[in-house]
């Protein structure tokens, strides 16, 4: 799955006096954001949002990533078939 980054957004950890209720800031360059929407439509759900997670790479540098999971995006889980009248041996039954 390709990475999508938000061209415009702009993410960066909380300066170091700040309180502890800021998590982080923000900054948006208006016009690069606002032509990366127009040219990104599509990545928006029924509801005309864009989910974005906020990520801090290995070399703690921190960056916007479009979060572009769906919930049919997942393969289903293999199901074992599972067979009744298998020997059991008792001795293996811990009770």
């Amino acid at each position: 799955m390709e990475q999508k980054y938000i061209s415009g957004l702009f993410v960066y950890p909380p300066h170091e006096k700040a309180p502890e209720f800021v998590k982080g800031k923000l900054s948006v360059q208006a016009e690069k954001l606002s032509e990366w929407l127009l040219a990104n439509k599509d990545l928006a759900n029924e509801k005309g949002f864009i989910s974005i997670d906020l990520l801090v790479g290995r070399d703690g540098k921190w960056y916007a990533k479009v979060n572009d999971w769906k919930p049919g995006d997942k393969p289903e889980p293999k199901k074992e078939e599972v067979t009744f009248g298998e020997e059991i041996n008792p001795d293996d039954i811990p009770f």
